[in-house]
């Protein structure tokens, strides 16, 4: 019985994904033991100035027919929410890293630089901490972004209008959060490694409001193109927007695209109600048109395809499925979500080194939370280690 249970122990001593797991979880232990005496010494205390304070609030408001209890306890709700949809990725993901360590510990190994493997050893941690204790791990293991160089350089800084935000001399009609991922931290760019050129033609995949187009299309220039997709008919219309009001500020043209991609032409099931999260989802409220990028490189006769982002809410790996000919016989440079779905990260990097050997591979998070971690792929001779 005791040869038995051994075989089956997590093999810590080989596995490199397994043995970060082990480190961030005694942390998280170690952390709430020490956390836990003096939460309770102080919460009873708390909990009562609290209640002191929100009963004679609400004894004031009530006095015109509002009550405070309803605000905080909406913005509580929301906070739930959104705590539990990063726990549960972080969950999934830890069962995955648990489950199949040795695909992860490929990816590892696949990755071309100490950053990126710096990144990667983040992005476990980060992901067991989460599943344990919530958004509370990021006090553990604060966002590599957060101190990253390029975080510290100076940007324009987004400026409220009436129309939206003035950002690099554009106007841009969408959430705040969304800006500031693409023009400030430029989370589509992997500087002196993986970027957009002037000239590009550009697949942006997920195109949101526009802020993505906007930026990408500001890289190409003039010369270039950037065909925008964007399935969900109201994010569709800030996108169509956004296209208009920057038409004659001198970046590349935009054409979109109101169609999902995927591994095959079809019709599908759509969420349309989750704004930035809208995706493919079988429990969709509508049906969206469903194309592949193979298609639409043939269709549109297009000679050169250069860079293609990806942010479609975990539809990432079928994408890249209807990608296949265009990745071989283009070997663009390639931006890719990679923290959707547990296994989002061992899938992708594992179908890229089918297709294309020499891409060098690397992994970004330029976020302060636990989303937006990006894969980055080219086979460029300009990448140094």
């Amino acid at each position: 019985m005791g040869v038995a249970v051994k075989e089956h122990l997590p093999r810590y001593d080989t596995s490199h994904t397994l043995t970060l797991v082990d480190e961030a979880m005694s942390l998280v232990e170690t952390s709430c033991r020490g956390h836990f005496d003096e939460f309770i010494a102080t919460r009873a205390g708390s909990l009562a100035r609290l209640g002191t304070v929100t009963h004679a609030l609400n004894r004031l408001f009530e006095s015109v027919g509002f009550h405070i209890a309803r605000a905080s306890y909406a913005r509580e709700v929301q906070r739930a929410q959104g705590d539990r949809r990063g726990e549960w990725r972080s969950v999934a993901t830890l069962r995955a890293m648990l489950t199949t360590p040795d695909d992860f510990d490929d990816v590892y190994r696949s990755l071309f630089d100490d950053l990126s493997r710096s990144t990667f050893d983040w992005f476990v941690r980060i992901r067991t901490a989460a599943a344990l204790i919530g958004q509370g791990a990021l006090s553990l293991y604060p966002s590599p972004g957060v101190s990253d160089e390029s975080s510290r350089k100076a940007h324009d800084l987004p400026r409220r209008r009436r129309e939206g935000y003035l950002v690099g001399g554009i106007v841009v009609e969408s959430d705040l959060g969304a800006i500031l991922d693409c023009f400030v931290r430029e989370q589509y760019r992997l500087e002196g490694r993986v970027e957009v050129q002037p000239g590009d033609v550009v697949l942006d995949l997920g195109a949101y409001k526009g802020e993505s187009a906007v930026w990408l299309a500001r890289q190409v220039g003039p010369s270039g193109l950037v065909l925008a997709f964007e399935p969900n008919p109201a994010a569709r219309a800030f996108l169509a927007r956004n296209v208009a009001r920057a038409a004659n500020v001198g970046i590349g043209q935009i054409q979109i695209l109101a169609v999902a991609v995927g591994k095959s032409p079809r019709r599908a099931n759509f969420i349309s109600t989750a704004e930035s999260c809208s995706r493919l989802d079988a429990g969709g409220d509508t049906t969206v048109d469903v194309t592949t990028l193979d298609d639409v490189v043939s269709e549109r006769r297009l000679t050169t395809v250069d860079f293609i982002k990806m942010d479609i809410e975990g539809g990432e790996v079928d994408a890249l499925k209807g990608a296949r000919q265009t990745i071989i016989q283009h070997a663009p440079r390639l931006a890719i979500s990679v923290y959707h779905l547990a296994r989002d990260l061992p899938d992708i990097v594992a179908f890229i080194r089918e297709l294309q050997p020499d891409y060098r591979l690397f992994l970004s998070h330029k976020s302060p939370g636990l989303c937006e971690t990006m894969l980055f792929a080219s086979v460029e001779d300009g990448c140094r280690p």
